[in-house]
Parts: structure tokens; sequence; C-alpha cells
């Protein structure tokens, strides 16, 4: 069973059953028949060989805003052993003044974590709690392959250095491939919309269908990092460029709805048994809705890519969250 856990994210927790891959076993490295690669779990073409690559020896987590995050950077942060408040910028710190060991965290503790233009980042020790919210600024220069949308935000918007998905900066993707194999949990577009406009507005306002159209509207206007990169779609944090036919960033890719086996399965592939995950945090008030029509197809097109790669299908009906 899960483990109650409080923190100031609004997040649900559901789960994946992998299929087998190969691996071998030091400390934090796979076991024999374990979890599938990205490919495998998406199902759609890759270039390249990654699926063929050997495993490294520790786990990294890639965080898609509105898709349990902050449950699973809890739940490696309680897995060493912190007992502490951790869902702020300086939880790195708290933990290793307090852990005797050297560890590895997760997400908005990953003190390791490394993009082009931080700023703040990783948190200085001095004066803690009077620093500025840190954030990763996107690159001065992106690649053709970056949309025209992003490209032009370039050193003039960032997000939280655990929210910039890593097809927007070299640096990230470099780190989430090289040093550890890395993780996400991919969420239905439409319930992760409407999962961050219900932390944003009033319950009311998102669970009435006109009222929820009108904010839909807004929301998907352009591909930017309006609400600290929370409407970008997924697959700029699984693949190079955003591209399902390219090469995967992300290795292991679960699905929200799933985890309850696929989460277990992937942390004792990597001798992470102990990783526990924690129940949704902070979850706030639900409600049964419609959505409109028109919510549902500016949903569709705006995630286009997110639905194709990743298998998800639109409400035919209601929908309670």
């Amino acid at each position: 069973m899960f483990q109650s856990f409080k923190s100031v994210r609004a997040m649900r927790c559901l789960l994946l059953c992998l299929l087998l891959a190969k691996g071998s076993g030091s400390e934090c490295e796979a076991k024999p028949g374990a979890v599938p690669d990205a490919a495998s779990l998406v199902q759609v073409p890759r270039q390249g060989a990654s699926t063929q690559e050997a495993r490294k020896s520790c786990l990294s987590f890639i965080h898609i805003p509105k898709s349990m995050g902050g449950s699973v950077e809890g739940s490696m942060m309680k897995a060493q052993g912190y007992e502490g408040y951790w869902d702020y910028p300086g939880c790195a710190q708290a933990a290793r003044a307090q852990l005797s060991q050297e560890k590895r965290f997760w997400g908005i503790c990953d003190d390791r974590l490394k993009c082009s233009e931080p700023r703040f980042w990783p948190r200085p020790k001095e004066e803690n709690a009077k620093n500025p919210w840190p954030k990763c600024m996107l690159p001065s220069s992106l690649p053709a392959s970056v949309p025209e949308s992003i490209r032009n935000l370039g050193m003039r918007a960032g997000c939280s250095p655990w929210h910039l998905p890593p097809a927007f900066d070299p640096s990230l993707v470099r780190y989430f491939r090289e040093e550890c194999d890395s993780f996400c949990i991919v969420r239905d577009p439409l319930e992760r919309m409407i999962s961050q406009l219900k932390f944003v507005y009033k319950l009311e306002q998102v669970c009435e269908p006109q009222k929820l159209e009108d904010l839909t509207r807004m929301f998907v206007d352009k591909l930017d990092l309006k609400q600290d990169c929370h409407a970008v779609p997924q697959v700029y944090y699984v693949f190079q460029d955003g591209n399902p036919k390219a090469a995967p960033i992300c290795r292991h890719v679960l699905k929200f709805h799933e985890v309850n086996q696929s989460f277990p399965a992937l942390m004792e592939s990597y001798s992470l048994g102990e990783v526990k995950l924690l129940s949704a945090i902070h979850e706030k008030e639900r409600c049964t809705l419609t959505p409109t029509p028109a919510t549902l197809r500016m949903v569709q097109e705006f995630y286009a890519q997110d639905y194709e790669a990743f298998g998800f299908q639109l409400p035919k009906s209601t929908i309670s969250l």
C-alpha cells in the first residue's frame, strides 16, 4: 500500500505494467528481465539503437508537470531517509545536512541537474529562504528543429529547472542521457490540462463546460512556457526535438494510470526497491464534467503528438477529475 504524504502539489497516482528487458546487476543496475525501454512502451519507430544500450548504474527522473512528479520526488526523499519537508528548491541542501551518505535525489531536489542557463541553481547555500525562485532560461541558440515560438524566447523566458523540457536545452538532454538512465510518467493530455487548471483557478470555473472551454482556449493558444511549462506537450520531455520518431531522451516511459505495477517494477530493476510511491499529495476537490466539442477539438489538435505517441484516447462522455 502507498504511504500518504502532504505537499503543496496537486497530483494523483495510478500506473502501467511493463514488459521485460535485459540488464545486469550491480547496485542500482537493472536486474535481468525487468523493465522495457521507451521504445517498447510507446510503440513507435525509433532511430538508432538506443534500446540496445546497456543499463547505467543509476536512475534519474524527468519531471513532466502534472504527471505525478511531486509524489515521485517525495518517494525518493523518504526512501533516502529524509523525513523533513522537501517540496521546495532547497530540499537537497537540507537533506544533505542530515544524511551521512551522498545521495541522488530527483526533480525539485535534484541539485545535480544541469541546464545551459541556470539562475539561482543549484540553490545557493547563503540565505536560502531569501533567494529568488530558481529558473533555467531557454538557451540563446536552439536548433531549427525546435518550434519557432520557443526559439523566439531564447534568454527571455524560462521555467523551474526541473520543469524545463529537455528537448529545449541540449545540456538537459546530455544530463538525462549520459549520467544515468532516466524515467518519466506521461498522462492523458486532457486530464493533465484540467489538473493544472484546477490548481490555478476556482473549481467552479473549471468544472462548468463553457468556462472550461474558455480556459482551454487560453491554455493552448500557442506553444510557449506559460504557467512554468505546465502546458508544454509531453513529447518535448520524452523525445529529442519532441519528435516521437527521434531518439528518446526518457528511457523508461510509464503511464499515469498504470503506475501501480510499473513503478515498483522499475524501482526493483535498478535495486531501488526501497522507493515506495507516495499517494496523491495535496489532492484538490474533484468534479464530473462533459467537455464541449470545442474543448475536445482544441486539446486534440494542440496535443496531437502526445495522443499519437503515447496511445491516449479522448473521452467520449463525461470525465471525473
